[in-house]
């Protein structure tokens, strides 16, 4: 499982530009605008800001499950089980946020 998800391309200044910020035609939507200014609605830069945290947090554990799993290939004590079993629960669980 070493996909690798696209990251959402969310412009700089998003927060001041979108939702048709700095019309100067009086449109009331993209179909109406043409000053060419950006249309998207705030709530879906939003969701792609906080979709590419995400992704970026997956990434960071899996590098970390992959880390410890390689740890665990030298010595097998009982603490080593019990972390390995949780490791395969943390695995799953990244497994259900991927799809």
């Amino acid at each position: 499982m070493n996909e690798r998800r696209q990251k959402y391309n969310v412009p700089e200044n998003w927060e001041k530009t979108c939702d048709g910020a700095g019309c100067r035609c009086g449109a009331w939507n993209s179909g109406e605008c043409g000053c060419d200014v950006d249309w998207t609605p705030h709530e879906t830069y939003r969701m792609m800001v906080e979709l590419n945290f995400q992704q970026e947090e997956i990434e960071r554990l899996r590098g970390a499950l992959e880390r410890a799993r390689r740890d665990l290939r030298c010595n097998c004590t009982l603490g080593q089980i019990w972390l390995k079993n949780v490791m395969d629960d943390i695995e799953k669980a990244l497994a259900e946020t991927a799809k």
